[in-house]
């Protein structure tokens, strides 16, 4: 198993700022940290991908419905 701390989200493309991940983490929408000491947390990678290929599949989504609804508005 392997973690991640902040600037391994950012070499993932995750750019949020650390507020912004609380938020979303807070909400059940992002992977919770995992707290490795007192002072040092990090997030488990294999959650991290299954969280980017979940917006990815979201993202695919989208566009189909775009392209759809301009299919029919055509």
């Amino acid at each position: 198993m392997k973690f991640l701390n902040l600037s391994g989200l950012k070499e993932k493309g995750i750019v949020y700022s650390m507020p912004t991940i609380r938020k979303l983490e807070e909400a059940g929408q992002f992977p919770a940290r995992v707290w490795l000491s007192k002072r040092k947390a990090g997030w488990i990678e294999s959650q991290i991908d299954s969280y980017l290929q979940k917006l990815a599949k979201q993202s695919d989504g989208q566009t189909e419905k775009a392209r759809r609804a301009a299919q029919k508005a055509a």
